[in-house]
């Protein structure tokens, strides 16, 4: 189950998140009393960027990149240049946000949200490489930082260099999640040491894996299906028929919420 933040901007995986103050986004009615708070004030900074944001909460995103551009026109600081690549990542105008990483980096060499969000795109490009390097900056910036040790991993994994991958995700694990994103990026770390693990036929470390995220999130969509291999590697044919079980009630019960479901 994915557990998403109440205002992010997403291209593929999380690029990143505008600050945490930010999150709780203004309701869509908001929009016009901003709006006109704009129109009788048109210089202050902070009322454009909270319209900004609620544009993008309104899924105006071309109008919201519009506000952005405005205010890293108008001061082009390290917040108001992340705020505009991460606005133009959301829209995919990639080689706009990477110029504009470029400059927030000039103002900020070691900027690891900057950093890390390169290396997002560098990978959704399939510059696996060029992401892996950007990756690597970006925690040589900021040691603590959850998601760039989580997407490491992923591109050392597919680099298909397992044992990078693998400690790349034990760092995971070592760091505290702070927030929504990284508790959901949290469990799928162990979900992707578990799934190592069986690749690897290590099959009583991967259990031990999967029963630690089945007790913190036994809604995740993939797990249970996992742990239902491991139980057949290991002889366990009607404990592996229950986890199959489980995964297809969790899949039927997702299908049957999702928008989709109801022609939205």
């Amino acid at each position: 189950m994915l557990r998403n933040m109440v205002f992010a901007i997403v291209l593929g995986f999380c690029l990143g998140l505008l600050p945490a103050a930010e999150q709780a986004a203004p309701a869509d009615a908001r929009v016009d009393e901003i709006r006109a708070a704009v129109a009788a004030d048109p210089e202050n900074e902070e009322l454009r960027r909270k319209l900004a944001i609620a544009l993008f909460s309104s899924k105006s995103l071309d109008e919201a990149v519009e506000q952005f551009e405005w205010l890293a026109e108008k001061s082009p600081s390290a917040r108001s240049l992340l705020d505009l690549a991460l606005a133009y990542s959301s829209v995919s105008r990639l080689e706009e946000a990477e110029a504009t990483y470029a400059r927030l980096l000039k103002l900020s060499p070691n900027h690891a949200i900057a950093l890390h969000n390169l290396g997002n795109i560098a990978y959704k490009r399939g510059e696996t490489d060029k992401a892996i390097a950007l990756y690597k900056e970006s925690i040589t910036a900021d040691p603590g930082y959850l998601l760039a040790y989580a997407h490491l991993g992923d591109a050392y994994r597919q680099a298909e260099r397992y044992q990078d991958s693998y400690r790349a995700y034990e760092k995971v694990l070592d760091l505290e999640p702070k927030n929504a994103t990284e508790l959901s990026t949290y469990d799928d770390a162990l979900y992707r040491l578990a799934s190592l693990d069986l690749q690897m036929g290590a099959y009583e470390r991967a259990g031990m894996l999967l029963s630690e995220l089945l007790r913190a999130n036994p809604e995740h969509p993939n797990a249970y299906y996992a742990y239902g291999q491991v139980l057949m590697h290991l002889g366990k044919v009607e404990e592996a028929q229950k986890a199959f079980a489980a995964h297809q009630q969790i899949q039927a019960k997702q299908q049957h919420t999702s928008p989709m479901a109801h022609g939205e």
